[in-house]
């Protein structure tokens, strides 16, 4: 109640931005309420990339959560080593949500051969750090197919697909 009220008070174009610690329990209960809200017809703006339930939740031990570097303070680094804590992320989940009777935004296209809807419906959100194997590089990506696994092996690296060694938790 306290999202729609929020939401109802937003200008055309504007968002309404929820941010909690990425933990797995208030992590989830986000997940439930964005799912709550898209099946009343809200638009999400971010971070999902398609209209359906979220794929996190089919498993309970899945949740969603991005990360994004920071360059904390002297004094704060020097407390953090001091204390054996590394903090070169902070990790949050978030949603972000569009103004009531505003629409949902077409997914960025990937590239892919051909362009057009066929191209869109292989777009991914990164939700998981680099999962290094054995010759191989996988993810977990999150898109209109629900969570799966997106791996590329050594062998198959070429200039077009570098970019995939350096994916962040977060990146499109």
């Amino acid at each position: 109640a306290l999202l729609e009220e929020a939401r109802a008070l937003l200008a055309p174009g504007g968002s309404l931005v929820v941010i909690e610690p990425a933990l797995r329990e208030t992590s989830r209960a986000l997940l439930e309420v964005r799912d709550l809200l898209v099946a009343q017809g809200a638009a999400v703006r971010a971070p999902c990339l398609f209209r359906g339930a979220c794929p996190a939740l089919v498993k309970p031990s899945d949740w969603c959560h991005a990360e994004r570097p920071i360059a904390p303070p002297p004094l704060v680094a020097q407390i953090g080593k001091a204390a054996g804590l590394r903090k070169e992320a902070v990790k949050m989940s978030y949603l972000v949500l569009a103004p009531p009777g505003e629409g949902w935004a077409e997914p960025p296209a990937s590239g892919a051969p051909g362009g057009g809807a066929a191209s869109q419906a292989r777009v991914f959100r990164i939700v998981s750090e680099p999962l290094a194997g054995k010759g191989r590089l996988r993810y977990m990506g999150c898109g209109p197919e629900g969570r799966m696994g997106l791996a590329l092996q050594e062998k198959h690296v070429t200039d077009g697909n570098r970019a995939f060694e350096s994916l962040l938790r977060g990146d499109v």
